[in-house]
């Protein structure tokens, strides 16, 4: 997988390991999925859907 600045992220673990990343990358690679996460939850949440069970129990 090849995010928008070029560099190769390795989504499957255990494959092969991922290159070793810059901080600054990684940090915008898990402020990338955690906002993608709140995105979907969001679009859940307006359809309707409750999510606070699974929220309680993933904490």
């Amino acid at each position: 997988v090849q995010d928008k600045l070029g560099y190769h992220v390795f989504l499957v673990a255990g494959k092969r390991p991922a290159p070793p990343l810059s901080p600054e990358i990684t940090q915008d690679i898990r402020l990338r999925r955690a906002r993608d996460a709140f995105m979907s939850a969001w679009r859940d949440a307006k359809r309707g859907y409750d999510l606070r069970p699974i929220v309680n129990e993933s904490r």
